[in-house]
């Protein structure tokens, strides 16, 4: 993933030829452990719920390609309709599935409320997933909220997008013309500073 700050009002610029648009609304639930065993393996463990479908992530470090932040990623999906429905459980499954000396409790740490807007885009060389996204950190004890951020996201799968020329251009026009930032810091990382920063 290659991640950016929105630092001014987005605004449209010329994109590779893009298509499949949509709005997606989810609630982000990321998760450590009594004892700091995600933490300490610089991993993520998240709950994302759309509404009718949940899926937990686990996230774990890759390769650092010079462009962004990249990940390794293994999920399962539930459907609330799916009988036994439980996420929680089917999350620290995973987790222990993925990642060494986790235990079966977890607790919430930073809630994320998203509405998403995303198109696949295409150059000559492959496709990606461009999103932009509106969202929020929640403390999921005392219930406060920070202030409203966007990021824009390019997502490539297994190829990292330094390779792809076009792609590095339009990251150059981004950064320059935009004032977008590139961050190699994942928004759970960012939600945790955002607690420590409210006394948390």
């Amino acid at each position: 993933h290659t991640r950016f700050c929105q630092v001014t009002g987005v605004q449209t610029c010329a994109l590779p030829i893009f298509d499949d648009y949509r709005v997606r609304r989810f609630t982000d639930t990321y998760y450590s452990d009594p004892a700091g065993v995600i933490d300490s393996q610089n991993s993520v463990l998240r709950l994302r719920d759309e509404g009718e479908r949940v899926t937990a992530t686990v996230k774990k470090p890759y390769v650092h390609s010079g462009l962004g932040l990249s990940r390794r990623e293994f999920q399962s999906e539930l459907v609330k309709s799916d009988e036994g429905f439980n996420p929680l459980a089917m999350a620290a499954a995973l987790a222990r599935q993925y990642l060494d000396g986790v235990g079966p409790d977890l607790c919430p740490k930073v809630v994320d409320e998203v509405v998403r807007c995303e198109c696949r885009i295409r150059s000559e060389v492959r496709r990606y997933k461009f999103c932009l996204d509106r969202f929020s950190y929640h403390d999921p004890v005392s219930g406060e909220v920070g202030p409203v951020n966007y990021e824009i996201e390019i997502e490539s799968i297994d190829q990292p997008i330094k390779d792809d020329q076009a792609m590095v251009r339009l990251i150059a026009v981004l950064e320059d013309r935009y004032l977008c930032e590139a961050q190699k810091v994942s928004k759970y990382a960012r939600g945790k500073e955002w607690l420590e920063s409210i006394g948390v």
